[in-house]
């Protein structure tokens, strides 16, 4: 009815399998995550200089970290309830290992994209996975887990000092 109070969803994080297309959902967004980045120095040593000599060597890729939580008492992801846990493991897990292939240069993990409206879209590996199964029910099965991750940015173009300070959803 016009004029009511309607409740809107705020747009969910989408994890996209840039290999075969097929992507998921999140059920609930992150609360937090954690970006990071190294410089990479070479430090010469001078004999009898105060100090080491920095020379710059590399930016390292970007990392994301954060948790995603499931939950199969509001599971939007599946109605095979009974398979909730292996669904959501599954999901993220083919990120893990690598695809079949007919050789060893094309045979790692499937790329990642990372979609988080409003904040950020990335092509990323997994790197770290961690679940935490909670609550399990009468039959044995979690009925909650959290997944936690580690995605490192795959970059194909060099990026300049002055370049960043102007993106904006990347």
């Amino acid at each position: 009815m016009p004029g009511l109070n309607t409740f809107r969803r705020p747009p969910r994080m989408t994890i996209v399998n840039t290999v075969t297309g097929t992507s998921f959902r999140v059920q609930f967004n992150p609360t937090q995550i954690k970006e990071a980045i190294s410089v990479n120095f070479a430090r010469q040593q001078v004999p009898g200089l105060s100090h080491e000599v920095m020379q710059f060597v590399s930016t390292s890729n970007r990392t994301f970290a954060f948790d995603l939580f499931f939950n199969v008492a509001s599971d939007t992801i599946t109605s095979a309830a009974p398979n909730f846990h292996h669904v959501v493991r599954s999901r993220l897990r083919e990120f893990a290992y690598p695809r079949a292939s007919g050789g060893i240069a094309d045979g790692g993990p499937p790329r990642a994209m990372l979609v988080f409206p409003g904040f950020i879209t990335i092509t990323a590996y997994l790197t770290t996975l961690t679940f935490d199964h909670n609550r399990f029910n009468v039959r044995g099965s979690p009925a909650s887990i959290m997944a936690s991750t580690e995605w490192e940015e795959v970059r194909e173009v060099i990026r300049l000092s002055g370049e960043v300070r102007g993106l904006q959803g990347e």
